[in-house]
């Protein structure tokens, strides 16, 4: 730590002081009764605790961004059921895109299942997305496909 003192070293106006020098510096200025030494300290011990309070305040902040960004675990699943959609149906245009939820059919198959709506020139489309995988090795099986109700304008 470095700081102004009124004393002159090799032409310097600054003097290195430990963190034992301060500790007595400030032990001193207890004992003596001084109530300037005194709001001194009462300052050293309020920055103390706003320095704690930041370091608490970046802790919270770091993890809540955390839960902010981590993705679903379906977002995997979801980005295949889009291409394959894209691929099966090359003329329609996604229009929404919903997750209905996953079931687990045995111990290594689960299906996500998603519902997009589509659109081809103003008539509307709906198809189910059947996605399933492996859990245990994080890997596709299939994706099937159910077409549902269509409606014109």
């Amino acid at each position: 730590m470095m700081t102004n003192i009124e004393h002159k070293k090799g032409g310097s106006m600054k003097r290195h002081l430990s963190f034992v020098h301060l500790y007595r510096f400030m032990n001193s200025i207890k004992t003596n009764g001084d109530k300037g030494g005194m709001m001194m300290k009462q300052k050293w011990k309020r920055k103390s605790y706003k320095g704690a309070v930041f370091l608490m305040a970046l802790l919270f902040l770091s993890v809540s961004f955390n839960h902010v960004f981590a993705q679903p675990d379906y977002a995997k699943w979801g980005k295949i059921a889009v291409e394959e959609t894209d691929k099966n149906y090359p003329d329609f245009d996604l229009v929404n895109y919903e997750y209905q939820g996953k079931v687990a059919i045995a111990d290594n198959r689960e299906q996500y299942t998603f519902l997009f709506t589509m659109d081809q020139d103003g008539t509307k489309k709906k198809v189910r997305a059947y996605v399933l995988i492996n859990p245990a090795e994080d890997q596709l099986i299939e994706v099937q496909f159910e077409d549902m109700a269509s409606s014109s304008p």
